[in-house]
């Protein structure tokens, strides 16, 4: 719309999306049988035999099953090529992988606005090593992503001051109502 990519390459994109799209919902509904031959073919890729019936794009995240294997036992009705047979393949390899990351992502976006209090004594949280204070002391970090940033400060450590701070929070809250 804002014109940074020619219409003819947009159309491309957003055509191989939907043979993409098709094609793993297509994976995801179809199922394979517990034949012998399938069984044996299975078993010369080196992988385990199905003892029922599978959804072909559980068989496809198996790590000795390659797209092609899908294509020689349940060929795609439309045409698909080499790029998007393996973008498809990619894709249900690792969505699991993709879905933990985005995840990840997501609580880093919220750990950054988590504020840590001024003059917040990080000596007093329980479980903070040495080293991880004398870090959180030099840096003063301003967010819970702000610290979980400086090198050395694990994620355990992380979370730990993250409870930290908002129990003083909750204690700071309640002592400028009390005084009010």
């Amino acid at each position: 719309r804002a014109g940074l990519v020619p219409e003819p390459v947009y159309d491309r994109f957003l055509e191989k999306k939907r043979l993409m799209e098709e094609e793993m919902e297509r994976l995801r509904i179809t199922r394979a049988k517990p034949t012998p031959e399938l069984n044996a073919a299975l078993a010369e890729k080196g992988t385990t035999a199905i003892p029922e019936d599978i959804a072909l794009d559980k068989l496809l995240k198996r790590p000795e099953i390659g797209y092609e294997f899908i294509r020689a036992i349940s060929p795609s009705p439309q045409p698909l090529t080499p790029e998007i047979e393996s973008l498809v393949e990619i894709h249900l390899k690792y969505e699991g992988y993709i879905r933990k990351q985005l995840e990840l992502a997501e609580r880093m976006k919220k750990l950054e606005s988590k504020r840590i209090p001024d003059g917040f004594d990080y000596s007093v949280v329980p479980g903070l090593s040495r080293e991880v204070v004398e870090k959180l002391r030099d840096v003063q970090p301003e967010t819970i992503g702000q610290a979980g940033r400086i090198p050395g400060v694990t994620p355990a450590a992380v979370s730990l001051l993250l409870v930290a701070a908002e129990r003083q929070g909750r204690q700071g809250a309640r002592t400028v109502r009390e005084e009010a």
